[in-house]
């Protein structure tokens, strides 16, 4: 059963959850979901620090301490999202994740230097910014579980616009590539201008090893039947 979620057992084979109650499986989108709502929630928590610290209420080491404690877990938790749990998380994962920590943890005091001289909107902005490439810890390392499984079909990935975003040229190249093999995926937050402000999302979906040339560079949609109901997987509907 996942550490992470309780009452659900992760399928490494699909990298997804199943329900130990009923076995149906979650679909991926509700997963996504359940991803912005924990992010919201961090920046949420995070901007009432900035704003303390903003305002002279919080001492900047302990506004620090705060924030390297928020995007610890934030980190941490998001990548055994994408994992099946902090329990599957391994020596590499964490290895990569402290490295991205210490970066985070650099900005954070540079944010500290520059309280005296940055607007509060400027301020809010870097908080977004991390909260952001915390996000990005859950894409990374689902496509690493996809792109790790052997027999059977084939995982491909695309990326996916958010409605009413900016986009910057690069997530918009991304786009454009369409379907490609798991492995090849750059994550949302990603080799971007956005970054951490990147609101895109990925999708994935298992095509027989002979079908593959149909999907690859092209933004074919998914189309599944469930209780007699067409459901898009390009839209999120379906898992």
């Amino acid at each position: 059963m996942s550490d992470y979620l309780p009452g659900y057992a992760f399928d490494r084979r699909s990298a997804r959850y199943r329900d130990v109650a009923t076995g149906r499986y979650a679909s991926r989108s509700r997963i996504v979901d359940l991803l912005e709502e924990s992010v919201q929630q961090s920046e949420s928590r995070m901007q009432r620090l900035t704003v303390a610290l903003y305002e002279q209420q919080l001492a900047p080491a302990v506004w620090l301490a705060a924030m390297r404690d928020e995007l610890r877990r934030a980190h941490l938790q998001y990548a055994a999202l994408g994992k099946g749990g902090f329990d599957r998380l391994t020596l590499a994962d964490l290895g990569r994740i402290g490295a991205t920590l210490r970066q985070e943890y650099v900005k954070l005091v540079g944010t500290v230097g520059d309280v005296q001289t940055a607007s509060l909107p400027q301020l809010l902005n870097r908080v977004r910014r991390h909260a952001g490439q915390a996000r990005t810890e859950y894409f990374r390392t689902l496509r690493d579980v996809l792109a790790e499984n052997e027999g059977g079909p084939v995982h491909i990935a695309r990326r996916i616009l958010e409605p009413g975003a900016e986009h910057c040229k690069d997530c918009l190249r991304y786009y454009d590539e369409g379907w490609s093999v798991v492995e090849l995926l750059i994550p949302p937050g990603e080799q971007c201008e956005c970054g951490g402000n990147c609101r895109c999302k990925a999708i994935y979906h298992a095509v027989a090893a002979e079908e593959l040339g149909e999907w690859l560079g092209t933004k074919r949609q998914v189309i599944r039947q469930a209780r007699g109901v067409t459901y898009d997987h390009v839209l999120g509907y379906a898992g």
